[in-house]
């Protein structure tokens, strides 16, 4: 299963289930994610994100249940080329 995830493309529902779930505020979680600091519980919130934008059915608990082994993720850094500055309007 391959996940794309860029915190910049998150809707406000997407960055408050993922603050929900992690407790990180979605602003420090992009220096994390930088860094290369990606706690499982974060991952588990991404994939969560990104595979119920495809199948609205996709549910935390079943993100939970998968496997390293299943996940392909990239998470582009929020300072790569055309990525937006999640502090400029629009």
């Amino acid at each position: 299963m391959q996940i794309t995830f860029n915190v910049n493309e998150l809707s406000l529902e997407d960055a408050e289930d993922l603050e929900e779930y992690t407790g990180i505020p979605v602003m420090k979680l992009s220096a994390a994610l930088d860094a290369g600091n990606v706690p499982t519980k974060v991952l588990t919130a991404m994939v969560w994100i990104m595979k119920r934008r495809e199948d609205p059915s996709f549910t935390l608990a079943a993100a939970r249940a998968l496997r390293f082994t299943d996940l392909e993720v990239e998470i582009p850094k929020a300072g790569a080329a055309g990525a937006a500055d999640p502090g400029s309007p629009g």
